[in-house]
């Protein structure tokens, strides 16, 4: 069973999703409401994928950016 077949994703926030189908190299920036959405996703999914796919957020507060590193 794959990763992301093991996640509830039903549950999941359309930020939480949005950054999850990210692809390698893309990037995708919030609003600065869903900042802290932003930083909980990328850090819940890379802590989940141990190391198989990784997210980075930049940007700060003001303009959080997130992007997929592999």
């Amino acid at each position: 069973m794959s990763m992301s077949e093991r996640f509830i994703t039903t549950r999941w926030s359309p930020t939480r999703r949005s950054i999850h189908n990210l692809k390698p190299s893309q990037r995708r920036t919030f609003p600065e409401s869903e900042y802290f959405n932003a930083q909980a996703s990328v850090s819940r999914l890379n802590d989940a994928y141990c190391g198989e796919r990784e997210w980075a957020i930049t940007g700060g507060k003001q303009a959080p950016t997130v992007m997929r590193i592999k």
